[in-house]
This record gives structure tokens, sequence and C-alpha cells, in this order.
């Protein structure tokens, strides 16, 4: 039996790698990954409500450059945070995101990230928990 995804977890790799208007044009089906098996914005009132708010809130934070703050006013539109709502979003399963998609992006970004063994990390004074003067 295949696991359920994290889907927070996929979302935040990609808003991590690609960032938020990458994870908007999934949203809006216009992104490069974005597939026709995707379904779209939810039908259900409730969690197309949630994906509105995510948009929302997913706008301020590429007009913004961050998460969280006061409300910014960029020409004519005023964009507010609501990371709150964006966190419900998430919990609500992320609707209108499509799975697949998600786990395509996050696995070509893993693929593309340098991959380094455990002893690369460790410096070699590091290497013998003997060391003088460690104990």
């Amino acid at each position: 039996m295949k696991a359920e995804p994290n889907i927070a977890g996929l979302v935040r790799r990609i808003l991590s790698a690609y960032g938020a208007k990458e994870l908007l044009a999934l949203l809006d089906g216009e992104s490069e990954f974005t597939t026709d098996e995707n379904p779209g914005a939810p039908q259900d009132r409730e969690l197309a409500r949630s994906w509105s708010v995510a948009r929302l809130h997913l706008t301020y934070m590429i007009h913004s450059g961050r998460e969280d703050g006061e409300p910014i006013q960029v020409g004519n539109h005023a964009y507010s945070s609501y990371r709150q709502e964006f966190e419900h979003w998430l919990l609500l399963g992320a609707p209108g995101l499509f799975i697949p998609e998600l786990e395509r992006i996050v696995g070509i970004v893993n693929a593309n990230e340098p991959q380094q063994s455990l002893s690369a990390d460790i410096p070699d004074s590091a290497a013998s928990p003997l060391q003088p003067g460690c104990g």
C-alpha cells in the first residue's frame, strides 16, 4: 500500500525551490508542470474559498517577498498576508493542487540537488570522537 504524501511538505519544498510564483501558477493551471489530468479549482464551496484565499496569500508573498507582515500597496492594489488561512488550506490537503504534479516537481528538485555522502559533512578533525580536548 502506498503511503499518503505529506502535502504540506511537498508545498513547502516547492515554495523553497521555486517560490510563490510557481505555486500560484500551479493553482491557476498555468505552470509548465500542469498536466491535462489536473482537475483544477475545487468545486466544493468551502474548499473553493480556501483555494481562493491561498491564491491571495501567494500573491502577497510574490509582491512583498515575505510570508507574513503588514499589508502592502503596489500601484493601485493592496495585498495582505493570509498566513493562517494558508496554513488551514494546507491542513485541508491543499485543494486545487494535483498531487502527482507536486511529486513530479519535488522529484526534479531532489534530482538537481548535489548528493553528498554523510562523511562529506564531517570535518577531518571530527572524524574521531577521541580527539584531545573533546572529553
